[in-house]
């Protein structure tokens, strides 16, 4: 996870409107639902309903219904 979650940080310093942010985003929270880590699963997936704000889009309602399904 740690060249991943650099590599993400790059491209968000590099790149802060690329289309591509939140599709990286839920596969880092993907990422942590297949470790179990609740805790960063549910960070990332809120991550990606903050970003998106007011805007609907397939991320986002994705997102949203993830975190239904995230183990407390």
């Amino acid at each position: 996870m740690p060249q991943v979650l650099k590599a993400f940080k790059e491209l968000e310093t590099q790149f802060p409107k690329a289309s591509t942010l939140q599709a990286f985003r839920y596969q880092i929270a993907q990422a942590y639902w297949s470790q179990k880590d609740w805790g960063n699963t549910r960070l990332w997936l809120n991550t990606i309903i903050t970003k998106a704000g007011d805007t609907d889009s397939f991320y986002k309602d994705t997102a949203q219904r993830r975190l239904q399904k995230v183990e407390y």
